[in-house]
């Protein structure tokens, strides 16, 4: 799948558009309107246009969430969260690690209940991704002076 970008220089909803393709892990072959006759004649007040294999699917700035369906991608969005999580920061960390069990040493992770996982939210934070309503992925770190420490990642894995 080629995916272009119709833009055109100091156009904020072009910049929004590459930003919010990028955020979805695209990116896009950028065209700039004013330097193609072909493309100001056909898209001069229309841009940002997006193109997929040469067809038209999106014109203006589309929220994320449109271009993701647009695009065929889940609409993956990864937000901070505290000890309010832990129970599916809980469920994804055992299910990624189930596997693992016969890690020598063992992983600590096998020894972690609900309760330390919500202490450890609360004291250090996290981060959480979801599409949609399904979670998919998360993390705990710990955030210091021009340093983030990333702990416990775990991803479904369906993904």
């Amino acid at each position: 799948m080629q995916v272009e970008l119709v833009t055109r220089a100091g156009c904020h909803l072009c910049e929004g558009a590459l930003a919010d393709l990028r955020a979805l892990g695209v990116e896009p072959r950028l065209r700039d309107v004013d330097a193609d006759a072909v493309l100001f004649a056909q898209f001069d007040f229309r841009v940002p246009v997006l193109l997929v294999d040469g067809r038209v699917v999106g014109e203006g700035r589309p929220d994320r969430a449109s271009l993701a369906r647009i695009l065929g991608l889940p609409d993956i969005s990864v937000t901070r969260c505290g000890p309010e999580a832990a129970e599916t920061v809980h469920q994804l960390t055992q299910a990624a690690f189930a596997d693992y069990s016969r890690l020598d040493p063992p992983s600590g992770v096998g020894r972690e209940d609900l309760e330390a996982v919500r202490a450890d939210l609360a004291r250090h934070g996290g981060a959480l991704a979801v599409a949609g309503e399904q979670p998919l992925g998360c993390l705990r770190m710990e955030v210091e002076p021009e340093q983030l420490h990333v702990r416990r990642l775990a991803v479904d894995s369906g993904y």
